[in-house]
């Protein structure tokens, strides 16, 4: 079932409930129902504040509030903290949304720390954002995301890879990636692939991005194209290292690495798993890795 509004109101959930006769409790203990309607869906969520983010996702509780300015100051970034009344045709934009709007600037509600210190997501998202929006990251947000990275290792792997997903449905997933690397998030998101030597991340990087960029608009697809083609720039770099008669065997620097993108795209398949590559319920699979990266190293003729 599709959303076909969000909407936020001063009723408090047990009103709204008592309004419409076919309604879904979707998030009730934080104010969201969900109203059905002529074959639609609605979501009503009531005007709210929140307490403190102990654990960096959730807010440790909610409080309702009557007016629409403080709702919109617990948002992420300005373009998302803006509302419009239907009733008088109004448009409440208490922090330059519109302005950033259409300036194509992401910049945050308030201090970006702050924001991004609440839910450990946000930063992820600016980089999503400015792929499928196409938008530039304010130099004081950006400044930002660094100095919350600890608050978005804590984010599970099924939200991190949902947003993967949605930045590769981008015109230029590559700017999403591009930002990630920039600011650390790929550090942690895929520190296999951030800590590459230059010579391969600042060449076979680049080529599968723009691999990436030129597959079709489908998820799957675009993690294909960039996948092959890093694994052509690995398979380059690993004949040049062979050829400058560097010691051989599984202890060599880059085949670790190698070692290491196939880890971690087993964790961007499996978040459900999170670093279960390394544990009893993702070991086999890792294993297979291994051999058939032993027989590619060997042999790359002979494919995956």
């Amino acid at each position: 079932m599709s959303i076909a509004v969000t909407a936020r109101s001063t009723a408090r959930p047990e009103r709204v409930v008592s309004l419409f006769r076919r309604t879904i409790p979707t998030g009730i203990k934080h104010g969201t129902v969900t109203v059905l309607w002529k074959g639609e869906a609605f979501e009503v969520t009531t005007l709210r504040g929140e307490g403190a983010y102990t654990d960096g996702r959730r807010p440790d509780h909610v409080f309702y509030v009557d007016r629409i300015e403080d709702d919109l100051g617990r948002r992420d970034f300005t373009v998302n903290a803006i509302a419009f009344d239907p009733v008088d045709g109004s448009i409440a934009d208490p922090f330059g949304g519109l302005e950033d709007l259409h300036a194509r600037v992401l910049r945050a509600v308030g201090d970006p720390i702050a924001r991004f210190s609440e839910d450990g997501l946000r930063i992820l998202r600016g980089a999503r954002f400015a792929a499928t929006l196409g938008f530039e990251l304010d130099p004081a947000t950006e400044a930002a995301f660094r100095p919350t990275l600890d608050v978005f290792r804590k984010v599970s792997a099924e939200r991190v890879r949902e947003e993967w997903m949605k930045a590769m449905k981008a015109e230029r997933p590559s700017r999403a990636f591009v930002v990630m690397r920039r600011t650390g998030i790929l550090d942690v998101t895929f520190p296999e692939l951030a800590g590459l030597p230059e010579g391969v991340a600042g060449s076979g990087f680049a080529l599968a991005l723009e691999a990436c960029d030129r597959a079709a608009r489908e998820p799957i697809a675009r993690h294909a194209a960039r996948l092959a083609r890093q694994r052509r720039a690995l398979d380059r770099a690993l004949r040049r290292d062979r050829c400058m008669g560097g010691p051989d065997g599984p202890d060599r620097p880059l085949e670790r690495q190698c070692l290491g993108i196939l880890c971690a795209h087993h964790r961007l398949a499996h978040p459900c798993r999170g670093r279960a590559a390394h544990g009893r319920l993702g070991g086999w699979r890792l294993a297979r890795s291994h051999r058939r990266f032993a027989q590619w190293r060997r042999d790359p003729s002979r494919g995956d």
